[in-house]
């Protein structure tokens, strides 16, 4: 383990168990917050829902009211589960790179191609510097 960073057992820990996610996307998320800064693993802790698939459940609902938009919803898709884990940890990282560079949605916000693009390569380049 690097210095400066969680194990994944350490990571998972400081969600607190509040994802809506499958066991298997919580071993996913662990392994790469495992490899980001404990300042940004902590941060996005307390911005941040993983959402995802599960198992456990065969829909949810996310009540604007019981959240009030205090965090931010990192939607996770069945196929990161067939990537490497080093392409799943920079995915994720890069996810949190958008909500830390308090970028919009492309799709809610109706971006140009042009300002998207700009958001995908700051949000890589964000993430880059954290590994």
């Amino acid at each position: 383990m690097k210095k400066g960073r969680y194990s994944p057992e350490q990571a998972d820990y400081a969600f607190g168990g509040i994802n809506s996610v499958s066991t298997e996307f919580r071993g996913i998320i662990a392994k790469a917050l495992s490899n980001l800064p404990k300042e940004i693993v902590d941060w996005t802790a307390e911005v941040a829902l993983f959402i995802s698939s599960s198992d456990e459940y065969w829909a949810f609902t996310l009540p604007k009211d019981e959240f009030e938009h205090k965090k931010g919803f990192i939607f996770l898709s069945e196929g990161l589960k067939r990537e490497s884990e080093e392409k799943q940890a920079f995915i994720i990282a890069h996810e949190i790179a958008h909500l830390k560079l308090s970028h919009r949605s492309p799709i809610l916000s109706r971006l140009s191609e042009k300002e998207t693009k700009r958001q995908e390569r700051e949000a890589d380049n964000l993430a880059k510097t954290w590994f």
